[in-house]
């Protein structure tokens, strides 16, 4: 298939079977990272990042992990999330016969297209979910200023 029938066949297809074919494609991926080193070496948290006309908010899936295993960083519009899952099993011997859990350490940086309000960030963790509120920073205001032209 080319990749200008496969763009035709997206640019028609409905939503919803657009969504299948994301998911079987998680699917397929997530098979072929259980067997590969990747698996042991890390695992990236799943999030939604939303924006409203005051803030950006964050809320980050962290299941196993404790507040303390959580470290965020706001530097100028950008947000860092890093921590670690450690697997509690990791110096047993046992034999997996299935395994999809993943532990390790993670970062995540998110550039954010607005200035924000550092200072008056906010983060909750509660039940395994971490939410981040990051308001904006007022846009300057402009002002009018007298040149003279000689």
């Amino acid at each position: 298939m080319t990749w200008e029938r496969l763009k035709d066949l997206m640019e028609t297809m409905p939503v919803e079977v657009l969504r299948e074919l994301e998911g079987q494609i998680r699917r397929f991926v997530n098979e072929r990272l259980r067997n590969s080193s990747w698996f042991e070496s890390g695992w990236m948290p799943e999030l939604d990042l939303s924006e409203s006309d005051s803030a950006y908010t964050l809320e980050m899936d962290l299941p196993g992990l404790a507040r303390e295993a959580v470290e965020l960083e706001v530097a100028g519009n950008v947000l860092t999330v890093r921590g670690e899952r450690k697997n509690p099993r990791a110096a047993g011997p046992e034999a997996y016969r299935y395994r999809e859990r993943r532990f390790g350490r993670f970062e995540r940086s998110f550039p954010l297209a607005t200035k924000l309000q550092e200072d008056m960030a906010t983060a909750r963790f509660e039940n395994g979910v971490l939410t981040v509120t990051l308001p904006k920073a007022e846009p300057p205001q402009a002002h009018r200023v007298h040149v003279e032209v000689r």
